[in-house]
């Protein structure tokens, strides 16, 4: 449910909103909101199939690498298909910050998957293979969101109770993100992000659904006081 801002390649910009993801494989939805178009289609890329991929295939990964700029276009790069699994296609088409969530082709120029991270090693790139929306398109676009990203667990490091429908903090680990934000134990955290918490089941799940490495504001009720925190979340490997 989130506003998100789309720019064309021409410059044009379209209003939408975040609908579901699966963090597993680095997947979302967003959607355009209606009535932005005049009524008439928008430019689309023709899908082609991620499954039955051959090790070794050519494709083609067009970015953003360093961000968008208008002046320069988007940047093509020629790689190979290393491996084509149900939840991942890896190749060696080289991915910079910046190119996420771009398309990766085929040489027919049909859409086999979207950039997603770079791999353990620079030379291996993942992507989201297309033929994941198929079997994922009610939940997202339903605006469920499930899953974790291997390696990716968010983390505040507190552990809590839920005691007159309040999230109370018990304990604070030492050195985590929870005790640099200046958490303490005691404290009643109301309000993660945009989340309202209402028990410590709502913080845990308001906590999931974060990136390690992602501020976040926190409001904490600590005796009488009402205390603006921010919070780096972190990452429980």
């Amino acid at each position: 449910g989130k506003e998100a801002v789309i720019t064309f390649s021409d410059g044009k910009r379209v209003k939408g909103t975040s609908l579901g993801m699966n963090r597993s494989v680095d997947a979302g939805m967003i959607q355009i909101l209606p009535d932005q178009n005049g009524g008439k289609p928008y430019p689309f890329a023709t899908l082609g199939s991620s499954k039955d991929l051959a090790d070794g295939s050519w494709c083609l990964a067009v970015g953003h690498p360093g961000g968008y700029d208008n002046a320069r276009g988007s940047v093509l790069r020629v790689g190979r298909v290393l491996a084509a699994h149900p939840d991942r296609l890896l190749t060696d088409c080289a991915l910079i910050g910046g190119d996420s969530g771009g398309p990766l082709f085929n040489l027919q120029g049909e859409l086999i998957g979207i950039h997603s991270r770079i791999g353990n090693n620079v030379e291996t790139n993942l992507h989201v293979p297309v033929a994941h929306y198929d079997r994922a398109w009610d939940r997202m676009s339903s605006g469920e969101s499930w899953g974790m990203l291997p390696g990716f667990r968010p983390a505040i490091g507190v552990r809590g109770k839920t005691e007159d429908g309040k999230a109370v903090v018990i304990h604070v680990r030492p050195g985590s993100p929870a005790e640099k934000a200046g958490v303490n134990v005691q404290d009643v955290i109301v309000k993660f992000g945009d989340k309202e918490i209402t028990d410590f089941d709502s913080l845990k799940k308001a906590v999931t659904e974060t990136m390690p490495d992602m501020r976040v504001p926190l409001i904490v009720i600590r005796g009488s006081e009402e205390k603006k925190l921010v919070i780096r979340i972190g990452n429980a490997r």
